[in-house]
Parts: structure tokens; C-alpha cells; sequence
């Protein structure tokens, strides 16, 4: 049904050298049985789709793509479970981990690093007599002004299928890897980053590409995929230093080339005041994958001031949306990097909770919150009560009920007057509400009052450079449930120290500054009412 449109298609990408480079990177592909062809309309079977190639331009190259969802071939590919990608993430864990070891054997925990980049790694994969029956492409030939048609013989990059196999294999290799070889890395996509003490690198390099010999596997050898092993490298856009291994630390950030390339994308957009949706789409996955490398969840609200432009053809963007987005270009330009660490410590452990009874005689809301620094063994709690005008505030007036918005407010007040005690440590924030839960951990709502409160709480974190978990516990099980409700004898009693002073003279700040915002209906939070200096303090 779709051959005679695909057919009748008379048109070339509009750019010479686009059409220039695809058509002889695919004659390249053809030279090295990559590609079966070129064929004529006649040699394609009846019944078999065709694909569009065309190329993209990236920084270094032209890339060629092979629309498989043009020709619906992609419509058809039911996935029922997502592949599990290692991302930067595992890398950092992996030398998180190995901090950790050595300081309790008492040895040294220098690394050095290197990355393995398979070349050309979905062409090294071939397609069998049912992936090459419905694997046609059609590609524009700049010299006669029409359509040339292929067979792919091996993986076409574009096609949904084709990413699911390859990472099946990618993943083999990893798995090889990691217990026959012991190596030390992690996969992402076709990039290997590997891990070694200096003593052991030149061997660790010949464990690596020997593996990928016996396997039958081409990696980069030379140019600027091949770097020998050093202190620090980049791979997808990322940097690790690791220049201070021996001292425990690790320095993750995006590359600076990254940074200048998306600082200028976002400048023009804010200078544009409006975006279609194809640069909205491209820019919000930039977007998203440069915030893996900054701390906290700031960047993570920014990115979402896109989402309703990648949905739609042209988008207008409004002050706030313009204003996220400069935010999010300057956490990019500070270049602050990841820090990477092991920290031996116990985790700081705080529960909070809070209760709203409307019809109440004594005590209307009440904010509970408890701390516990296993580490130094001191013990705190604050215990307080929300008059007329502090709960108005939360939108009492407006609302049968503000649960949501009280629960989040003591999690909150608990991580700002006690931030002190887990800045650069491990936290355990538990809470006694799921809304609340997983608006801290996505960082935004749509609750206006709730969603201030996760930029305040964002940016907190990202300034403590804490690692923080979230949970969830019930009443029965939550400690701080009683303080909540002036309940602290028990507390006092077992050496509690009471902070409930401290909170209620925070408390005032951060009410009448949400007032403020929620006043002016503000849905980005430029700063916070803490004393520190912010991420958009220049702003």
C-alpha cells in the first residue's frame, strides 16, 4: 500500500552535501558487503517495504539513518520489556565501590581509565534471511537525480529491532568481560569505559582488546576514539577525572565542548521566544542527558519546560519557560562537576510527618521532624504548630484539606534547618505521604504550593552536594508521627535535643516566601530564602 507514495517520492534532502556524503558512505557499505545493491525498482520484491536513508549531520560527521518507521517496518516490533543500559551512572558506582574496598583493605585507590569504542558496531552484526527480506532502503543518488535501492545485510541503524539485538550483545560482552576477564567497566551502547590501577593498565588494555579479537568484535584503534590509558578521558560527552583517585574522589562532568554547543542552542532558543517541535524534542534529550552529569534535581525542572513544546508543531515559550532555560545554561557554564566518593559513614536518618485535623479544638496542623547522625550520635526533633495565617498560606482557605501540602513542608523544613549535618553524606529522608515522595524525587508538581516547595528542596540539595534517598514510612512506624502531634515527652526523654525553636523561625521565611511566589503565580523558583548563595544568584 505505501510503495506507489515511496515511489512517487521525487525530492532529495535539499542539501548537496548531505545527499553528496550519504550517497558515497552507502557505495563505501556496498564495497564492504554492508549493503546488497544498488538494485533497481524492479529487483525489489512486491511485497517488501523500503526504507528512507538519509544522513545527519553530527559534529564530526555525517551520520546515516535508516527510517524503518517510514516504511511502518518499525510498527510492527512489539517490545514487551525496555534494555537495561549501564549509563554514567554505573561507571561512577563501580569507582564509588572501589573507594570504598580499598580504604578497608588500607591500599592505595589510584585508577586510571580508557574507553573502548566498537567501530561501526551495528554493521557488525548480520541479519538473517527474515531481517534481510523486509530490510530495503532507498537512497538518493545526487548524480542522476533519483531513487537507488539497497538490501541491508547486516544491522540497519534505525530500526527498532536493531537496537534491542545489539544491546543483547553489547551486554554479552560486558558479562564475558567482567567474570571470565575480572575487568573492571561498564557498557553503554557501543562505548566500553574500563577501569585499572597504573600497574595493571597496559595489561588490563590487552585483557580488554583481546577479548573483543576472540570475540570477532572491531574497536577504534587510532584517531581520537584511541586514547591509552590515563588519569582522565571523555566518552558521550562526558568527562572523568580522575587525577585524585589515590585521595578517594572522582570528578564527573559534561565535556566542555558539550557545554558550549548546548549553551549556544539554548541562548538562541531564548533569544527566539518560541521553538517548533522536531528542536524542542532534540533539545529537551540534550537537555536531559547533560543534567546526569549535574547535581541534583534542578536541572531536571529546567528540562521540563519543553515538555509541552515536544508535543506540540510551535510553541511560544512563556517568561517562565525562557527562564528555566537560562537557569539550566548557567548550571551548565559554572562546569561544577560530579563528585564522586566514598563515604564510610553511617547515613543521616530523618523522618517527618504531619497532621491537618480542620475541626480541631487544639492542634488544627502540626509539623513533626526527627534526626539521627549514626555517625556522631547526636539525636534532634522539632515539634510545631501552624497557626491561621501559616496554614492560609498552604491554601486553607481555597482547599478541604492540606495534608499534601504540610507533609511536604515539614520534609522540606527538615532538610533546611538540619542541612549541616549530611552536607556531602548519605541522607535518609522518610516521609509518612506518596505525593509528597515522588514530587521531591521528580522535583516539581503540579501543585502550585507543593511544586515551590521541590525547587526549594532541589536546590538545597544541589548546594549540600547530598546523596539522598527517599521513602516512605507509615504512622505506626514513623517516629516523628508524635512531635507531629506535640507529643515529645518520649523524645526528651531517650536525649532528644529539641530544634523546634530553630524550625518555627525558618518556618516564617519560608512561608512568607511562598506567599510571595504563589501570589505571582511563579512557576520557576529563581531563589531560595536560604542564607547561601544559589544557582541563579548572577541571574
Amino acid at each position: 500500500m505505501r510503495r506507489p507514495l515511496v515511489e512517487a517520492d521525487g525530492r532529495s534532502s535539499g542539501d548537496l552535501e548531505v545527499d553528496q556524503e550519504v550517497w558515497e558512505q552507502t557505495l563505501q557499505e556496498c564495497a564492504k558487503g554492508w549493503l546488497a545493491g544498488p538494485l533497481t525498482a524492479d529487483q525489489v520484491p512486491e511485497g517488501a517495504p523500503i526504507s528512507k536513508r538519509f544522513g545527519l549531520r553530527q559534529k564530526h560527521k555525517i551520520r546515516l539513518i535508516d527510517d524503518f518507521s517510514e516504511s511502518c517496518v518499525n510498527q510492527t516490533v512489539t517490545v514487551f520489556e525496555s534494555p537495561t543500559l549501564h549509563t554514567i551512572d554505573v561507571a561512577c558506582a563501580a569507582v564509588a565501590c572501589w573507594f570504598g574496598d580499598c580504604m578497608d583493605a588500607g591500599v592505595a585507590s589510584d585508577l586510571q581509565v580508557k574507553t573502548f569504542d566498537l567501530a561501526s558496531a551495528y554493521r557488525q552484526v548480520g541479519l538473517n534471511a527474515n531481517g534481510r527480506r523486509v530490510a530495503y532502503i532507498r537512497v538518493w543518488n545526487p548524480n542522476t537525480s533519483s531513487w537507488a535501492y539497497f538490501q541491508a545485510q547486516v544491522l540497519p541503524f534505525g530500526a527498532v529491532r536493531s537496537v534491542h539485538s545489539f544491546l543483547r550483545l553489547a551486554r554479552a560482552i560486558w558479562k564475558l568481560g567482567t567474570t571470565a576477564c575480572l575487568l573492571v567497566w561498564s557498557s553503554f551502547f557501543d562505548h566500553y569505559i574500563v577501569l585499572s590501577t597504573p600497574t595493571l593498565a597496559k595489561s588490563t588494555e590487552l585483557t580488554a582488546s583481546s577479548l573483543f579479537s576472540l570475540l570477532g568484535w572491531d574497536y577504534a584503534k587510532e584517531g581520537r576514539k584511541c586514547v591509552p590509558f590515563s588519569a582522565s578521558c571523555e566518552a558521550l560527552g562526558v568527562n572523568f577525572d580522575l587525577s585524585q583517585s589515590g585521595k578517594g574522589l572522582c570528578f564527573v562532568s559534561n565535556t566542555q565542548s558539550r557545554v558550549a554547543e548546548l549553551v549556544t542552542e539554548l541562548e538562541k532558543t531564548v533569544a527566539a521566544g518560541e521553538i517548533l517541535q522536531s528542536d524542542a524534542q532534540r533539545l529537551r534529550g540534550r537537555m536531559q542527558f547533560a543534567d546526569s552529569q549535574l547535581y541534583g534535581r534542578t536541572g531536571k525542572r529546567c528540562s521540563k519546560a519543553l515538555r509541552d513544546a515536544a508535543c506540540r508543531r510551535a510553541t511560544k515559550l512563556r517568561d517562565c519557560d525562557l527562564l528555566a532555560l537560562q537557569l539550566f545554561s548557567a548550571l551548565l557554564s559554572t562546569r561544577k562537576p560530579r563528585t564522586v566518593f566514598w563515604d564510610s559513614r553511617p547515613a543521616v536518618v530523618i523522618y517527618t510527618d504531619a497532621c491537618y485535623e480542620k475541626e480541631s479544638k487544639k492542634l488544627v496542623c502540626g509539623l513533626g521532624g526527627v534526626l539521627v547522625d549514626g555517625s556522631s550520635g547526636e539525636k534532634f526533633f522539632f515539634s510545631i504548630s501552624l497557626d491561621a495565617t501559616q496554614r492560609a498560606a498552604l491554601g486553607e482557605l481555597t482547599k478541604q484539606q492540606i495534608i499534601f501540602e504540610a507533609e511536604t513542608l515539614a520534609g522540606v523544613l527538615a532538610y533546611w534547618i538540619w542541612e549541616k549535618f549530611f552536607e556531602k553524606r548519605n541522607c535518609l529522608l522518610y516521609l509518612d505521604n506518596e505525593g509528597t515522595k515522588f514530587c521531591l524525587i521528580k522535583g516539581s508538581s503540579d501543585n502550585a504550593v507543593v511544586d515551590i516547595l521541590c525547587a526549594i528542596f532541589a536546590e538545597l540539595e544541589m548546594q549540600i552536594e547530598t546523596s539522598c534517598w527517599l521513602a516512605r514510612v507509615p504512622s505506626h512506624s514513623n517516629i516523628a508521627d508524635k512531635p507531629s502531634r506535640a507529643e515529645v515527652t518520649e523524645l526528651l526523654e531517650n536525649g532528644y535535643k529539641d530544634h523546634s525553636k530553630l524550625a518555627a523561625e525558618k518556618l516564617k521565611d519560608l512561608l512568607a516566601f511562598m506567599t510571595l511566589k504563589v501570589g505571582r503565580k511563579a512557576e520557576c523558583v529563581v531563589r531560595s530564602p536560604c542564607k547561601n548563595e544559589r544557582a541563579l544568584a548572577s541571574l
